[in-house]
């Protein structure tokens, strides 16, 4: 049968006129099952029902989210439509495809007044205050993970053009961080890691006011913990929470989402979906295995 995936972005281009997004991920999807096919000895033009819930189970068994999912019926439904309106097929075989209504998102995010009063709390003008402002800025600005965050080293800092280098679990990459952010980390540098810091040869960014080493995870949470109470915020606030506030505040402001994608260090970008979900609610299914 022919591939038919190059015709088919024209399809969508001209016919359904969606965005460069939609298209992307249509096309994305579609080559997934494509080659979900190949690794079970079918050919696209034979696919059944039974073939379509078996590959959108295995989304849900590794943890795709449920818009993704839903995404991913509707592009496997509109794919089979487009062979049927050009004769290449007969049926569409994801047309029966059932679907339950898809369950919200639980992921916790502050709001803009959360997050403000949250970095207020700090007194600046102490050497902890400083360096607990400068770790909650830096880990809302990049989005960080906690064990990213630990790791920095002050080599990893480039005060100039405002970029953080982060090692994440694969590769190396540049985070830009905004003025603010930049200017508080300026001061913590120059100003109390030199004060504190345990000899000449620690490498590490952010380190402990006792003992001057690299500061722990432990410490992290404990930190960021402490000003979240002192802020009265009632929700349960941790790393996680600053990096998923981070991503939910960016694509609210109109950040593409295959810019945050690297930022953030996803492999995927359907790894946003849950952002996204939460930036344009929809009334979303997920399927329903019998």
């Amino acid at each position: 049968m022919h591939d038919y995936i190059k015709d088919f972005k024209i399809y969508l281009v001209t016919e359904k006129q969606a965005s460069d997004m939609t298209i992307n991920s249509y096309l994305n999807d579609v080559q997934g099952f494509m080659d979900f096919l190949t690794s079970i000895n079918t050919k696209p033009y034979l696919a059944t029902y039974s073939d379509i819930e078996l590959y959108l189970n295995n989304l849900l068994l590794i943890g795709r989210a449920s818009s993704t999912i839903m995404r991913n019926v509707a592009s496997i439904r509109c794919y089979y439509n487009y062979l049927i309106c050009l004769g290449a097929i007969d049926q569409n075989p994801a047309e029966s495809v059932k679907l339950s209504k898809k369950q919200t998102s639980n992921i916790t995010y502050l709001s803009d007044t959360e997050l403000s009063s949250l970095l207020s709390k700090p007194d600046i003008t102490t050497n902890k205050g400083l360096r607990d402002r400068a770790i909650l800025e830096i880990s809302y600005a990049s989005g960080m993970k906690a064990s990213e965050l630990i790791n920095l080293d002050l080599s990893d800092v480039n005060l100039s053009f405002g970029l953080i280098s982060c090692c994440g679990n694969k590769n190396k990459r540049s985070i830009p961080i905004h003025k603010d952010a930049v200017k508080i980390l300026r001061n913590y540098i120059l100003y109390v890691r030199p004060n504190i810091v345990s000899n000449d040869n620690e490498s590490a960014l952010f380190v402990n006011l006792n003992n001057g080493k690299r500061i722990t995870r432990q410490a992290l949470w404990k930190i960021i913990k402490y000003y979240s109470r002192q802020a009265n915020i009632e929700k349960d606030v941790n790393p996680h929470t600053l990096r998923h506030s981070f991503a939910v505040h960016l694509l609210k402001n109109g950040a593409a989402p295959a810019d945050l994608q690297d930022i953030m260090g996803f492999s995927a970008l359907s790894s946003l979906d849950v952002y996204l979900d939460i930036i344009n609610p929809e009334p979303g299914f997920l399927l329903n295995p019998e």
